[in-house]
């Protein structure tokens, strides 16, 4: 199996390096919600077009670059390493543009100035993007591609206290 060097696909990607970067965190998001189509992409049994197919069909809305490298990752058999794949290319592009991203969850959709305030707070030079979470019962939780965490939310606040008051 080839392998995908990081800083040939930066180079690659060119001015178009976050957007990729971007676009692929949600590939890889849609792949985690729909396990079932990560593992038929990933079944070099099953013949190249038909993967290509369904692939396209997922990517139509994607960058044309963005395409491209799927059908790279899918000719060459890498695409069960997009996850580590996407990790390493996100950490290199914002390390070359200073840009970093994060996934913001939150219970209920956050209005724009809401986000306004949490850029204000975390810096601007991150690229969010935005995902609902009932579950957190209210509040947010930024996830930052670094591994860091911030949580906000009602659920992880109640969790704390559970663990102050047992500890």
């Amino acid at each position: 199996m080839e392998k995908i060097e990081i800083h040939n696909l930066y180079a690659w990607a060119g001015e178009r390096a976050r957007e990729i970067a971007e676009e692929l965190i949600r590939f890889c998001a849609e792949l985690k919600r729909n396990f079932e189509i990560k593992l038929f992409l990933s079944n070099y049994n099953i013949p190249l077009a038909k993967r290509k197919e369904v692939a396209e069909a997922l990517i139509v809305n994607y960058s044309p670059p963005f395409k491209q490298l799927l059908a790279l990752l899918l000719e060459k058999e890498l695409l069960p390493g997009i996850d580590r794949l996407t990790e390493s290319f996100v950490r290199f592009v914002e390390t070359q543009s200073e840009t970093r991203f994060a996934e913001i969850e939150s219970a209920f959709p956050l209005e724009n100035k809401e986000i306004d305030k949490i850029k204000t707070a975390f810096g601007t030079n991150v690229k969010y993007r935005t995902k609902l979470n009932p579950d957190l019962i209210g509040g947010f939780v930024i996830r930052f591609m670094d591994g860091r965490v911030f949580d906000g939310s009602l659920k992880g606040k109640l969790n704390q206290m559970r663990m102050e008051m047992a500890g």
